[in-house]
């Protein structure tokens, strides 16, 4: 098997729908770059390039000037000084019985939502079935401590060996040469500047996936299936590439709602929480298949009484294009919506509210004003932890987030913010119209007939639950089925 992951005879090198993106001059961009992207180190590239445009809070607005001989030499002399960290992680790429264990997991951060549900089932599977491929710039010894507190058993492996790290460096001229004429075809096309540190990120996720790939395509045994809490990535989609050269299945198993073109990936198999998620991912026609996992079943609707309601929110979450746009302003808005609505409609019972985890990361006066907020309209902060005993016998309103599916899918009355930030394709327009609210004067009207006749919404929840709740896989083996990938 040949190490070069430029020749390997990969699947077509899909990538997103251009219409997807929001501006002229970003889909006349990367229609420009699709055109070059022949090969899957190039496509790795162009799917990164095509979801920072989607989240062009990361772009600079300053003219390009970014493909001077001067830039291009500072982002790969960046690149490779931050690939060189990778050297000492890779005495943790040498197997051990590879060959006995027919899954291997894909993990960044296993602290990280979009790892945390992979890493659970992990956890409670066979050990001597699985090993973990630890991917991303974080420490990958710590992240293998870690992982191994769980179970001592756990083979965790970074999929880099010298020789795939000194192969893939060995690509970054012609990288460059990519990067560099993309972004020229944002400048000759009036869009955003691709900005210094941008560019170095990309080169890295790019050597670290040829980094991945070369080591894939180097091991004697290949398993039966890869499972991943989240691709799209370069370093992600360079070793999914060398996995499939090889014949191996791949799965992304989502940890909660489809970010619409944003969660873009090349798997096989797409196991999502929810039909709507399901069919959105079928249709952007990068994955081999998406399909959803069974929705619960129905749950009858018992209120603690008296009323408890809960709100959640994770428009001050750092990462999210609400916080981009507004910083805390935008969770401050919230609270004070959901404050107003509660005095206009006198409803009785007390009001919970659930802040993201990621408010942690925010600035220590940006967390306190947001905890005045609270404190000033007579919320009581919930306690976090799992979301199913937050939501259960409440009255649940979120902002678009995976809470939506969770709470309908454990029964709670649920209604959901229309509010203006989310990823093109969010499954709100597609909620009942009875569930949603967009300001102050619905919200309080919906908040009357739930206090007085809650019945009245049961046939809006019982759709909405079929449509995009779900219950949470029990097992690798139960994703594997829904995938249609169990060994024979």
């Amino acid at each position: 098997m040949t190490a070069d992951i430029n020749h390997i005879p990969g699947p077509v090198l899909a990538l997103p729908p251009t219409k997807e993106l929001p501006r002229e001059p970003d889909r006349a961009a990367f229609d420009s770059i699709a055109e070059k992207a022949t090969d899957p180190a190039s496509h790795a590239l162009a799917l990164d390039l095509y979801k920072l445009l989607l989240e062009r809070r990361k772009l600079t607005r300053r003219p390009v000037a970014t493909t001077s001989i001067f830039h291009r030499l500072a982002t790969g002399f960046i690149a490779v000084a931050v690939t060189l960290t990778l050297l000492p992680w890779h005495r943790l790429g040498k197997p051990r019985a590879l060959s006995e264990r027919p899954i291997w997991i894909v993990l960044h951060d296993p602290q990280e939502t979009r790892s945390r549900h992979v890493m659970r089932l992990a956890a409670e599977a066979a050990p001597e079935k699985i090993a973990i491929l630890v991917v991303g710039r974080r420490d990958a010894a710590g992240v293998r401590r870690s992982l191994m507190r769980l179970n001592p058993r756990l083979q965790v492996l970074r999929p880099i060996s010298l020789v795939s790290l000194i192969g893939a460096v060995r690509q970054l001229p012609a990288m460059l040469a990519t990067l560099k004429s993309m972004e020229q075809a944002l400048s000759e096309t009036g869009s955003a500047a691709i900005g210094f540190r941008n560019s170095a990120a990309l080169c890295f996720r790019a050597v670290a996936g040829l980094a991945h790939a070369r080591w894939v395509a180097r091991q004697h045994a290949v398993p039966h299936a890869i499972i991943l809490g989240h691709t799209g990535t370069a370093e992600v989609t360079l070793l999914e590439h060398a996995a499939h050269a090889r014949g191996v299945r791949t799965v992304h198993l989502l940890h909660g709602k489809c970010d619409g073109p944003m969660s873009f990936g090349i798997s096989d198999v797409a196991v999502c929480r929810s039909r709507f998620d399901a069919r959105m991912l079928a249709g952007f026609g990068g994955y081999g298949r998406a399909v959803a996992l069974q929705p619960p079943t129905a749950l009858p609707t018992r209120l603690r009484q008296p009323l408890e309601w809960i709100a959640c929110s994770n428009l001050a979450h750092p990462g999210g294009a609400a916080y981009a746009a507004q910083g805390i302003d935008a969770e401050i808005g919230f609270i004070r919506l959901v404050a107003e609505a509660r005095r206009r409609s006198a409803v009785p019972g007390r009001f919970f509210f659930r802040l993201h985890p990621a408010i942690a990361r925010l600035l220590v006066g940006e967390r306190s004003a947001v905890e005045r907020a609270l404190a000033e309209h007579d919320f009581v902060p919930d306690e976090g932890g799992e979301i199913g005993p937050a939501v259960s016998g409440r009255i649940v309103l979120t902002t678009p987030s995976t809470v939506f599916m969770d709470a309908i899918g454990h029964g709670a009355p649920t209604l959901v913010y229309e509010e203006k930030y989310t990823s093109p394709g969010t499954f709100v327009p597609s909620v009942p119209a009875e569930l949603r609210f967009a300001d102050c004067e619905t919200l309080a009207a919906r908040l009357r007939t739930l206090a007085t006749d809650p019945a009245t919404l049961d046939a809006a929840l019982r759709e909405a639950r079929a449509e995009f709740a779900a219950a949470a896989p029990e097992s690798l083996d139960e994703v594997l089925r829904v995938a249609g990938l169990m060994p024979r």
